[in-house]
């Protein structure tokens, strides 16, 4: 895509639709707050560069454009999520004050099984030099301040500033949104 408008309208959108990384944000903001949880910011760009360049390189290998690696992927990033979700549902509150429900590792990790990640690589972020380094620098510039919403969500609701949710209930919902990706995305692999 070459367009700038269109771009920007493309970045937001993906970035600002609920996805895996998405939950794990918020809930960070709602237990540790906005600022122990700024770290998380440069993990989600880290995972979605890297995903972004790693997908983009392996376009130019028809092998990898098959239904059976696509398929395998697509369960593989499936199983995480289930696997992150699981450790939402269980975080107990008392074990807050000693470790963070989420770390940088899990958002990265999030970020790069994400399948936005695929759509920006395939669709959004042209392949040409140096026009893609001027678009993932941009990409960059519309990923942080969304990112910072996520977690200021979170950290709004653990205060009872949007909704009267506890902290609970907000990794139950954060561990049944991350599920419900993971179903979709193992269902497309097996029905597809």
């Amino acid at each position: 895509m070459v367009e700038p408008f269109l771009f920007v309208f493309a970045g937001v959108t993906t970035l600002a639709t609920p996805g895996p990384t998405n939950p794990p944000l918020t809930t960070a903001g709602a237990a540790a707050g906005v600022r122990r949880s700024l770290l998380l910011v440069p993990a989600e760009l880290g995972g979605y560069l890297t995903s972004i360049l790693i997908v983009s390189g392996l376009l130019h290998y028809p092998a990898w454009r098959t239904s059976s690696i696509t398929a395998a992927l697509r369960v593989v990033i499936g199983l995480y999520l289930l696997f992150l979700a699981v450790r939402l549902w269980r975080i107990k509150l008392d074990s807050l004050k000693v470790q963070r429900p989420i770390t940088f590792a899990n958002v990265f990790i999030t970020t790069c099984l994400n399948p936005k990640a695929v759509v920006l690589a395939v669709a959004v972020i042209p392949l040409r030099y140096p026009e893609r380094l001027v678009y993932l620098a941009a990409f960059s510039g519309i990923l942080i301040p969304i990112s910072l919403c996520w977690i200021w969500c979170g950290s709004a609701l653990a205060r009872g500033r949007l909704l009267s949710l506890n902290l609970l209930m907000i990794f139950r919902l954060s561990a049944c949104a991350v599920a419900c990706f993971a179903l979709v995305i193992v269902s497309g692999a097996i029905l597809f």
